[in-house]
């Protein structure tokens, strides 16, 4: 077998190789796109008052944060859900709640409202894939929701929580009276 039989032998093995990783990518990307709650499962939600009620505050919004005990990026979140829950600013407009998926969970202040073995609450919402955190408003209904695998999408959903909350007493008012 000459040189330029090997390399061509060896440039068609690394295309085949190539080509069973992107599949598996792809396979991956539908897994997780079909993981996200959709739109529907939060009208879902939303036409079920009492699901969520049990986690208003008249006062604030709530964000609603799902982990799981084997999730990486869960345990890396834990700081800024911390650095939230101390910042009295914050605070004054929205609530925290961690709703894990098991008992065993990545260290946390005790400051952080950590639910564990809160599963039910993962049907409840329709949530497969963590983290993932909901901001409900203060009326309960969802606001907001999507993964938070990285830190500016948890920023970026705590800045929508807020805004929301700034925004219900004007909403409130606005409400056609009886």
């Amino acid at each position: 077998m000459t040189v330029l039989e090997s390399a061509v032998i060896a440039a068609w093995i690394l295309i085949a190789l190539q080509t069973l990783a992107i599949g598996g990518l792809i396979r991956q990307v539908r897994l997780v796109a079909g993981a996200l709650p959709s739109q529907l499962s939060a009208r879902r939600l939303q036409a079920n008052p009492a699901a969520l009620r049990h986690w208003t505050d008249p006062q604030r919004s709530t964000v609603l944060v799902f982990v799981s005990e084997s999730c990486q990026a869960c345990a890396a979140l834990m700081p800024i859900l911390a650095a939230t829950v101390e910042d009295e600013s914050l605070t004054e407009s929205l609530r925290v709640v961690v709703l894990a998926a098991g008992s065993d969970l990545p260290d946390h202040p005790p400051a952080l409202d950590v639910r564990p073995d809160s599963t039910e609450y993962f049907d409840a919402f329709d949530v497969r894939l963590t983290p993932f955190a909901v901001v409900l408003d203060p009326t309960g209904d969802i606001a907001d929701h999507g993964a938070v695998g990285a830190p500016k999408e948890m920023h970026r959903l705590i800045a929508s929580a807020r805004s929301v909350a700034a925004l219900m007493p004007q909403r409130l008012t606005e409400q056609p009276q009886a």
